[in-house]
């Protein structure tokens, strides 16, 4: 019979620390981190998404046969709205 009641004792005892001293510090803690883990997570990603977007090489330079295709177009276009300007048959409301 002793040995069920210092059994019984030790086992209230374990409980009455756990739900006291332990149980609320550490539901704490865990509650806190559960509020700050979303927006940590968050934080992160957009870091990483920054970095990936930083290293991507910029080319900002164009070349000469980019250049000179865009003024053929240019002048094409350019000719095109005269032939059109000469030829008021063609326009939409005469």
């Amino acid at each position: 019979m002793t040995s069920w009641i210092a059994l019984t004792g030790g086992l209230v005892t374990a409980e009455i620390a756990g739900n006291e001293f332990v149980g609320a510090p550490v539901g704490n803690y865990l509650f806190g981190i559960a509020l700050i883990l979303p927006l940590a997570i968050n934080g992160g990603t957009l870091a990483i998404a920054v970095a990936l977007v930083a290293s991507i090489p910029a080319v900002l330079k164009t070349n000469a046969a980019a250049r000179s295709r865009a003024t053929r177009q240019q002048s094409r276009i350019r000719v095109g709205l005269h032939w059109l300007r000469q030829h008021r048959s063609f326009w939409p409301v005469p």
